[in-house]
């Protein structure tokens, strides 16, 4: 959701698809230095994607996630930028039924937990 004030840093990156679906653009959105959004659009439903982006934070190298497990999204990867700008990130999405779908995860730097950011995942299964 957007409130109106904040601003908000715009990324665009993409989303692997079977062979018969285009790639959508995935939106990145940073709404304050403690939290991003990540849209990735319009799904198809009883599928499996995997789905590459990258977030800029200051969380360091480091990281634990936090929750391990969740419905519908599989962490696969998550890797400090060369730059040490933030994390490139790689996901596997499976979609299980229609409608809006949100999965938050935690980035936490491993010895200071003050430092963390909170990546939510929305999209919409048709």
């Amino acid at each position: 959701c957007y409130f109106a004030g904040n601003s908000r840093v715009h990324i665009k990156t993409g989303v692997k698809f079977p062979v018969d679906v285009h790639e959508p653009d995935i939106i990145i959105s940073k709404s304050s230095d403690s939290s991003v959004d990540v849209n990735i659009g319009f799904l198809q439903k009883d599928h499996r994607y995997e789905i590459s982006f990258s977030v800029y934070d200051d969380v360091g190298s480091q990281v634990k996630v936090f929750p391990e497990q969740h419905f519908c999204i599989k962490l696969l990867s998550v890797y400090p930028q060369q730059s040490g700008d933030g994390h490139d990130i790689v996901m596997e999405l499976i979609t299980r039924k229609d409608g809006v779908m949100q999965e938050e995860f935690q980035l936490i730097n491993e010895t200071d937990e003050n430092r963390k950011i909170t990546v939510i995942i929305h999209a919409r299964i048709l």
